[in-house]
């Protein structure tokens, strides 16, 4: 008797382990397959010793902006069109740490919000110094300078809050260094209205005009600039959101989505998801579960990010006690995880689409990374000499394996389809770097010399398989499986004598520093 093994699909697990344990680590699906997610490598190491806060494509100037620790670069593409970049020196701000926003206007205005403070760089009139300081409104409701958070741009206006109450401002058209331009030299400013919250932040809708998602703690209110004399916009007033977002920095835009991590008064966190005509919650059982628990929702990172015309949002919780990713696939509506080499949460903290490349900033440091389907490592060499690259962890956790009256069988082979022989490292070295006393290497960073040793391994792709007996809390051993060598692409592979089981659970780590590329698989038993 045969029965399906559904290798390829997303994250289904239910809300305990008995139910199903089904996940997928650093793939995704593709055409009814199993395919990798990015990899990344690093695309410029620019501050070792602060992470990266924020990074901006500007569409009109033609380069990218980064901030990291204090310091706000620019980053060009070199002219000869090559993947590379060059980073440059523009300017410092007061804060070393924290969330940054950037946005830009027409007039060659980015305006960069450290929480704080809005600094404005004019790239087409450049000034001494080039980060110049706006001066922020008093608001009307506390009577003390706004604290600005997320910052935004629509029809000639920069947009802000006061993360200290719920009102929300524009600065003047095409100047976000003027944020008092009334009939009264004072603000122009309103307050969010359909609950008593603080702001949170403000975004216009991607692909609906003169839409604006106003983000307040518990709610959300749509408002569209109708132009009106006295404040340009009017709030629509059939229609809000009853979650708000615990972090603006979880709200990403593409396309016609908006999707951030919604809260309200009453119920945790929730992935939401409009296109400006609807709203949508984005969950099942396993994930509702899941992000209940998290500790610290305000810690969190979401992006927006293209893969071979897939569209992903992708959410990171960082802090130690939640400490993983979630990715979520709008074409074939399936969650995944996304993990770094240790099967932590994954890096990438803000994304940018530049020189037709992604780059994003790191959680963990100041470097600049490239993202690709066609990089199939995490790659952090920033030394020729030095190489430090990792096989991206990819595993996939199937459904259980069970008979509709549950009776025992014994599993006599298990078989997919893998493509094999595709991997040009086989054979090759891996190598690996080792700390010690009596090293051979000497490495300087900071003024700070390091003692390394290099040490030589031969390498070869393989995949192992592990079964669970007991409702997936617990697995055996793994057992490996060897790939071919490149250029040999016999793609069946057989395991053999799975024992008996009346509830079984396979999962399958896939190691290779090549791509993956691997679709269902049968199990044949017998009772």
């Amino acid at each position: 008797m045969e029965m399906p093994l559904n290798i390829v699909g997303g994250n289904k697990f239910g809300r305990y382990n008995k139910i199903s344990d089904e996940k997928t680590f650093n793939m995704v699906v593709s055409d009814e397959w199993l395919v990798p997610y990015a990899g990344y490598n690093i695309a410029s190491q620019v501050n070792s010793s602060f992470r990266g806060r924020a990074i901006f494509t500007s569409a009109r100037w033609g380069n990218m902006i980064s901030v990291v620790g204090n310091t706000v670069y620019g980053v060009s593409a070199p002219y000869d069109n090559s993947p590379d970049i060059n980073v440059f020196f523009i300017g410092e701000i007061d804060t070393y740490t924290g969330d940054v926003f950037i946005d830009e206007n027409i007039a060659g205005q980015i305006a960069i919000c450290d929480g704080f403070n809005i600094y404005i760089y004019n790239w087409q009139t450049p000034s001494t110094p080039a980060l110049q300081l706006a001066i922020l409104p008093i608001d009307p409701r506390t009577s003390e300078t706004i604290i600005p958070g997320f910052i935004t741009y629509q029809d000639g206006y920069f947009i802000t809050g006061n993360k200290a109450s719920a009102s929300w401002f524009l600065s003047s058209q095409n100047n976000g260094l003027n944020w008092n331009w009334g009939a009264s030299g004072g603000p122009v400013t309103t307050s969010i209205q359909s609950k008593p919250c603080n702001f949170i932040s403000a975004l216009r809708a991607p692909g609906r005009g003169n839409l604006l998602y106003v983000f307040g703690q518990n709610v959300t209110e749509m408002w569209n600039d109708t132009g009106g004399a006295i404040f340009p916009y009017t709030r629509i007033q059939s229609s809000s959101v009853d979650y708000g977002c615990v972090s603006p920095t979880s709200i990403a835009a593409m396309d016609t989505t908006v999707a951030w991590l919604g809260i309200n008064e009453r119920s945790g966190p929730v992935i939401m998801v409009s296109s400006g005509s609807d709203i949508t919650k984005l969950s099942n059982d396993g994930i509702d579960f899941q992000l209940a628990r998290v500790q610290f929702p305000e810690q969190s990172y979401g992006f927006f990010f293209k893969q071979d015309g897939h569209l992903f949002y992708q959410l990171t919780f960082y802090n130690p006690e939640d400490n993983f990713t979630l990715v979520y696939d709008f074409n074939t509506k399936m969650f995944f995880y996304a993990t770094d080499e240790n099967m932590n949460y994954h890096i990438a903290e803000r994304v940018a689409f530049f020189n037709n490349t992604y780059y994003f900033v790191s959680i963990n440091d100041g470097n600049i990374y490239r993202m690709s389907s066609d990089l199939t490592t995490y790659d952090y060499t920033v030394n020729s000499l030095l190489p430090i690259s990792y096989e991206i962890p990819r595993v996939r956790v199937c459904a259980p394996t069970r008979l509709p009256d549950s009776s025992r069988f014994i599993g006599n082979s298990l078989t997919f389809t893998l493509e094999q022989g595709n991997d040009p490292y086989f054979q090759g070295f891996q190598i690996t770097l080792i700390t010690q006393e009596n090293g051979t290497i000497i490495t300087q960073e900071n003024g700070v010399q390091t003692q390394t040793e290099l040490v030589v391994e031969p390498y070869q792709p393989r995949v192992d398989m592990a079964i669970s007996r007991d409702g997936a809390e617990n697995f055996g051993s793994y057992y490996p499986k060897p790939l071919n060598p490149q250029g040999v692409r016999k793609n069946r592979v057989v395991y053999w004598q799975l024992g008996s089981a009346n509830d079984m659970t396979v999962q399958f780590r896939f190691w290779s520093q090549s791509r993956v590329v691997v679709t269902n698989g049968m199990v044949s038993i017998y009772q």
